[in-house]
């Protein structure tokens, strides 16, 4: 009798949780759109506003490069505070300090300043990252990460869709400065949206429970020694070298300083073309999130990396010789609908490198690995650039999409389909 009065009331609390966590998907991805949109009104555009404000190209090159290592090497602080206060407090801490370096940004032409609290950005981000991955990957069941991660990029393709085309047609009439300063609000109001209708997760177990206990420094020091042992055995270190890759070609590409350079130099576009070929690409993959998150469900993330990966570098290089904006942004569209599958594939292979506790550490420890040794793309590329000629990066990234492309076929099965066969 008693058990069966018990039932119901624990499948009403399943589900409550349930819901309750379910939500952080949506508020995470919500308040990313209304970020976004308020950060790719100019964000995309950084090459060529330090150019302006009397940035070198090598000093560009440099200046993206230490942004890199700025998003890459706190990862492994954002990991410890992830797991030793929270998912939570990873996100809305550092998203204060953020606003501020906004609203700063906005107070100055001088390219080391702007440089310097852009970095200040990045490191705030860095923070954040590791507990973005965990906290969508923990509040869905395992068999629906993929749609979660999915979800998110569909948020993501959005602001990368709608920030560029609102900063094509508001840039003539408002400075940069202004938007930058606005980019500063946007972020204050998702900083507070996340602060009040975030659930914490308990590292893959459900919604905390008040009063929970954090975990203690020797807990987590035992932690990171089981995370190092994990990033360290061969599944661990087969995704390290499949994400220092993987990363390399984003920080050469979409975050990198080569492409809005090259499409100004070489293909002609002014700034507000520049903005709506990144709107292009972002529109188009929108559709494809949804439906890659499905067929990583179906066929593992690894395989969908390795085909969505190989995809990219043709259209990429085809992009090269775009005989007119109207191709360009086409080509362009293409080529990021295949990097965008890519980053859903990555997010939910790595998410999966350390189940429980650790999830946050491990996550940073990875994030700092790859993004540190891929920093190093962007400065010496633009080193080569000066003495090898223009198409050096783009060299350097057909180089990196095909060794990912080599390591991926060389991987075999997919690891999750390894686990169920044993």
């Amino acid at each position: 009798m008693l058990l069966i009065a018990a039932t119901p009331g624990r499948r009403r609390a399943s589900w409550s949780s349930a819901l309750a966590l379910e939500r952080n998907v949506v508020v995470m991805s919500s308040t990313l759109l209304l970020l976004l949109s308020a950060s790719f009104t100019w964000q995309r555009l950084t090459p060529l506003i330090l150019r302006d404000y009397g940035a070198t190209d090598v000093g560009v090159g440099i200046a993206v490069g230490l942004f890199s290592i700025g998003h890459a090497l706190p990862q492994v602080l954002g990991g410890i505070v992830a797991d030793r206060w929270g998912r939570k407090v990873a996100i809305v801490l550092p998203g204060l300090v953020a606003v501020v370096a906004y609203l700063l940004m906005g107070l100055t032409r001088n390219w080391l300043a702007v440089a310097g609290l852009f970095l200040v950005k990045q490191i705030m981000g860095a923070i954040q990252a590791p507990s973005f991955a965990a906290i969508l990957a923990e509040s869905v069941p395992r068999e629906r990460r993929a749609m979660a991660f999915a979800v998110f990029q569909v948020a993501t393709g959005l602001g990368y869709t709608i920030g560029p085309v609102i900063g094509a047609f508001l840039m003539e009439t408002y400075t940069i400065q202004l938007l930058m300063q606005v980019n500063g609000y946007a972020l204050a109001v998702a900083t507070l949206v996340r602060w009040l209708w975030l659930d914490e997760t308990a590292w893959g177990s459900g919604a905390v429970s008040n009063g929970a206990a954090p975990t203690g420094w020797r807990d987590t020091r035992a932690s990171a020694r089981l995370v190092w042992a994990a990033v360290m055995a061969p599944p661990g270190r087969a995704i390290l070298i499949t994400g220092t890759l993987f990363v390399l070609i984003m920080t050469m590409t979409v975050q990198g300083p080569f492409i809005p350079l090259y499409a100004r130099d070489r293909l002609g576009m002014d700034k507000a073309q520049v903005n709506l070929m990144f709107s292009a690409g972002p529109l188009v993959a929108i559709g494809v999130s949804l439906l890659a998150g499905r067929l990583i469900s179906r066929h593992g993330p690894r395989v969908v990396l390795l085909g969505a990966v190989a995809a990219f570098g043709p259209f990429l290089a085809a992009w090269l010789g775009s005989p007119s904006f109207v191709v360009g942004a086409w080509l362009f569209a293409a080529a990021y609908v295949f990097l965008q599958v890519s980053v859903i594939a990555y997010d939910t292979l790595r998410a999966g490198l350390v189940d429980g506790q650790g999830r946050g550490l491990a996550l940073g420890i990875l994030g700092a690995l790859t993004g540190t040794v891929a920093a190093l793309g962007p400065p010496l590329a633009a080193w080569l650039q000066q003495r090898m000629g223009y198409l050096t990066p783009f060299v350097v990234t057909f180089a990196a999409v095909l060794l990912l492309v080599v390591v991926l076929a060389g991987q075999g099965r997919p690891a999750h389909r390894r686990r169920q066969v044993t």
